[in-house]
């Protein structure tokens, strides 16, 4: 029982003396401590895989303080470019996620995985991040297990328009619809709000519709609900006059119309 228990408190110690030196090496990532971080490495080599309760190591840490010489560093240590975390987070999306331009491109640069990257990055508007990834061959089409594109994922969460127009300049497929059959024009206009910057910029490249009657009488609806009126005639050109013929479908684009104070289009 003695020894048993002797072993008990010399286990305790021991993960107390590594807690304090996994945090030891954590304060001095966090803070951009180069000197300290060598000086706790050169005595343990074994904290640069740390990890905290979450899973972070220090480069972790390091790609979401942004300290780019630290990244550097702690890869040149040994230190995992890919490690996950448990938010199955790698130190190259905690540096997006956290807004971290400088730390992104020397993991990218250092051969860091981007799988997923490049709709983190659209999705956080780091529009510099994004063209180093396009540099290093990114799929522009990559799906995520939703099955969504970047282009996609911005328009269906009234994403940040520069991320939207770098997508649609560098030929992200517009037509491409979703696992709904929306496409990012529709996307753009069922979830966009009050910007119509992403529906004016997509417009303006003549997109295919999708002209099912149901489908094109609910976007001529929506379209007038928001008193966008070249977007409108869009639909109403490709298929929405013939709509426009029954009484049902007229009285709801015209109260749609109304809600949207467009006085154009109702006289339309």
């Amino acid at each position: 029982m003695k020894t048993w228990k002797f072993a008990v408190v010399i286990a305790a110690l021991l993960v107390g003396t590594g807690t304090a030196g996994a945090q030891e090496i954590f304060d001095a990532v966090k803070s951009g401590d180069l000197a300290t971080g060598k000086t706790i490495v050169e005595k343990d080599a074994s904290q640069i895989r740390t990890t905290d309760k979450v899973g972070n190591t220090p480069l972790h840490h390091a790609a979401i303080a942004g300290a780019g010489p630290m990244v550097e560093w702690l890869l040149s240590k040994g230190a995992d470019i890919d490690a996950a975390n448990t938010e199955a987070m790698t130190p190259l999306f905690e540096a997006i996620r956290n807004g971290k331009d400088g730390a992104a491109r020397v993991l990218i640069e250092k051969g860091a995985k981007t799988v997923g990257a490049l709709q983190r990055a659209a999705m956080k508007n780091r529009t510099a991040v994004m063209e180093l990834l396009f540099a290093k061959g990114v799929d522009i089409e990559a799906k995520d297990r939703q099955g969504y594109t970047p282009l996609t994922m911005v328009t269906r969460a009234s994403g940040p328009f520069e991320a939207l127009e770098l997508l649609v300049k560098k030929g992200a497929n517009i037509n491409l619809p979703d696992s709904l059959g929306n496409t990012p024009l529709d996307n753009a206009l069922i979830y966009a709000n009050a910007d119509n910057r992403a529906i004016d910029l997509l417009l303006a490249r003549s997109p295919e519709t999708n002209k099912a009657p149901e489908r094109l009488a609910w976007m001529l609806t929506a379209a007038a609900r928001r008193g966008h009126l070249p977007l409108f005639e869009y639909y109403r050109q490709r298929g929405g006059d013939a709509l426009l013929a029954n009484e049902t479908t007229r009285r709801d684009v015209m109260r749609s119309a109304i809600t949207g104070a467009s006085l154009e289009m109702v006289k339309l």
